[in-house]
């Protein structure tokens, strides 16, 4: 909702997330005002690719909304805002919650909350095999464990898939198929230790003493 033309870059195709915008209730009055907040983190603020398909879709909403800024005219909103009221203003929050809900409704689905289509969307991308690093990227994370944690089920789901890609470096022909050797015991290694040691004996000449040889 915070999202605005400025921080479209139709050239390099990427959204410039910088804020958010949230009902908050003040503390002292009890009362609710929609505040406009930068991200928590670092990584919050961040650049997010746009899908090619989404290029003409946004090129569409941009024309409405100019047909919906003329016959406004004057009292039209100038915060250029992306997604707005027909004058121009913040939407209302539960308002993007009741249209996702007559949305769900209209295609009979079970009602969620919008913020599941982020859930949806990282998952999307996992199980298409996109790096967690660049989905942590897309997300805002501020740490790639964050985003594996979150998301291990998808990963785990796919080793099988992953492990199977390597499969082709490790040919049948080449793995020698042994039978496993069983170790003697330990009665049987003396044994064997004695029959070692009379046939070396037996293969040592014993050497003789030469009459003529002094005693020394």
């Amino acid at each position: 909702m915070a999202l605005t033309w400025e921080c479209i870059d139709w050239k390099n195709k990427q959204i410039a997330v910088k804020g958010s915008i949230s009902r908050v209730k003040d503390p002292d009055t009890g009362i609710t005002a929609l505040r406009y907040s930068e991200p928590k983190t670092k990584s919050g603020r961040r650049q997010v690719p746009i899908l090619p398909n989404m290029i003409p879709v946004l090129r569409a909403h941009m024309e409405r909304q100019d047909a919906e800024k003329a016959e406004a005219g004057s009292a039209w909103n100038p915060q250029n805002l992306v997604f707005c009221s027909n004058v121009g203003t913040v939407i209302e929050p539960r308002r993007v919650c009741t249209t996702m809900d007559k949305i769900t409704d209209a295609a009979e689905l079970p009602r969620f909350t919008f913020h599941a289509l982020r859930h949806t969307f990282a998952t999307r991308m996992l199980e298409a095999n996109v790096p967690a690093k660049v989905v942590q990227d897309v997300l805002g994370h501020a740490d790639v464990t964050l985003t594996l944690n979150t998301y291990s089920h998808v990963i785990g789901s796919t080793a099988h898939e992953q492990m199977a890609k390597i499969n082709g470096l490790f040919q049948a022909d080449d793995i020698v198929k042994q039978q496993p050797v069983r170790k003697p015991s330990i009665k049987q290694q003396l044994a064997d230790g004695k029959k070692e040691l009379k046939a070396t004996e037996k293969k040592t000449p014993t050497k003789t003493k030469n009459k003529n040889e002094p005693n020394l």
